[in-house]
């Protein structure tokens, strides 16, 4: 299975981002994510067998965050495969250190 963790934001503004993703699409002629599937990837771990699904899991529950907000300062377009990516320019301290901690106890756990 492919495995991924990420983060989703609240849903307003996943429909305010996928309403500018439409928009964004007429110029483009790329690809609109459902609302429903707007994410933040923190850590993309490809393909893992199902029986190494609880590790990641455990790996993941020894992580703790803070609530913070995530400026939309930019906009990407990848011709290649026709998505336009939107965040922040920097990454915000609190994501820094959530993605930061996942990935070190990811790596510990052979991820």
């Amino acid at each position: 299975m492919r495995l991924f963790f990420a983060l989703w934001p609240p849903a307003p503004a996943a429909r305010s981002l996928c309403d500018w993703a439409e928009e964004a699409a007429r110029e483009t002629r790329g690809r609109v994510a459902r609302a429903e599937t707007i994410h933040l990837t923190l850590a993309f771990l490809g393909e893992v067998e199902e029986k190494r699904l609880i590790t990641a899991i455990e790996a993941a529950r020894g992580v703790g965050g803070r609530a913070h907000s995530l400026p939309i300062e930019q906009a990407r377009w990848w011709k290649h495969n026709r998505i336009v990516w939107v965040g922040p320019n920097g990454t915000p301290g609190p994501l820094a250190s959530l993605e930061g901690e996942l990935r070190e106890n990811l790596l510990e756990s052979g991820f």
